[in-house]
């Protein structure tokens, strides 16, 4: 048997147990009166209190939201539709909060990085795009010279050394 129930909850876990069997028998959160709706958002956001988690909790039932919940602007949105559902997006936001603590010095350190490789690259490019009007101007100078003779300058020939061979004084033996 699998410990992932259908919503993705583990079973017999350290996550909250959410039965499918009551899941059909939900009542939508719109179809409740407010005062039933309260009562659910409060302890939602007991638990965050507990947990010390810096955020406000707020349940907008939206059927047509592609996401269950959201973390934006220092509150934690729950669009699901029925109670069971609410508290599986809230448990799950908590762990994605609790995981952005973990991760957030990671992200420090590569945005660091990031920002030092962008200010090395802007330097870099700034030198290229200053030497463009130089090498452009060597260039058009060199293509617009004169040509007084094939001579190429530091390229002359070097004179040639005469050498004298001396004859050995030595004989050559036949054996």
């Amino acid at each position: 048997m699998s410990n992932i129930s259908s919503n993705g909850s583990l079973r017999n876990g350290a996550l909250a147990n959410t039965d499918d069997q009551y899941r059909d028998r939900a009542i939508p959160a719109t179809d409740l009166p407010s005062t039933q709706r309260h009562l659910p958002l409060q302890r939602m956001q007991r638990c965050l209190d507990q947990l010390g988690i810096p955020l406000r909790v707020a349940w907008t039932p939206n059927s047509d939201s592609a996401k269950h919940g959201k973390i934006e602007s220092g509150c934690l949105i729950i669009y699901d539709e029925t109670e069971t559902d609410a508290w599986a997006t809230l448990e799950h936001e908590v762990y994605e909060w609790k995981l952005a603590e973990v991760t957030s010095d990671y992200r420090t350190v590569i945005n660091s990085l990031i920002e030092s490789i962008e200010k090395l690259i802007y330097r870099r490019k700034e030198a290229f795009l200053e030497s463009i009007p130089h090498v452009s101007e060597v260039i058009r100078k060199e293509k617009h010279r004169p040509d007084r003779s094939s001579h190429i300058p530091g390229a002359e020939p070097k004179p040639k050394i005469k050498r004298e061979v001396k004859k050995s004084s030595y004989s050559s033996v036949n054996v």
